[in-house]
């Protein structure tokens, strides 16, 4: 690297920072997703009657990732949003009423009245 002229040099230095950073961001999110399943899973299977109060998605990326979100409420009105997977969230509309079975922040099985 002593023989670069000092663009090249400039641009190396660039270019390792954003491949770490790349990495480091990464490996967090490996790390955070992990993380929430083990916690998912210490967490009790309840079941609970609830009515689907409204959905909502997300998307990112270049290449749209889309991400499913459904917001349920209990016979108390405590509202709980949870993410599910497509399929899911294809089957539910605004309104339905059913047993929701989930663990933790985790769906488990929606069965509708």
């Amino acid at each position: 690297m002593s023989g670069m002229i000092w663009p090249a040099k400039i641009f190396m230095v660039v270019w390792a920072i954003g491949f770490f950073g790349i990495l480091a961001i990464f490996i967090t999110m490996l790390v955070k997703g992990i993380k929430r399943e083990a916690d998912n899973k210490k967490q009790p299977v309840e079941t609970a009657d609830v009515k689907v109060i409204t959905k909502r998605i997300l998307v990112t990326g270049e290449h749209s990732h889309t991400t499913y979100f459904v917001t349920f409420e209990n016979a108390s009105s405590s509202r709980q949003e949870f993410q599910v997977d497509g399929e899911l969230y294809g089957l539910l509309v605004e309104g339905d009423n059913g047993k929701l079975t989930y663990q933790g922040y985790k769906v488990i099985d929606f069965n509708r009245y």
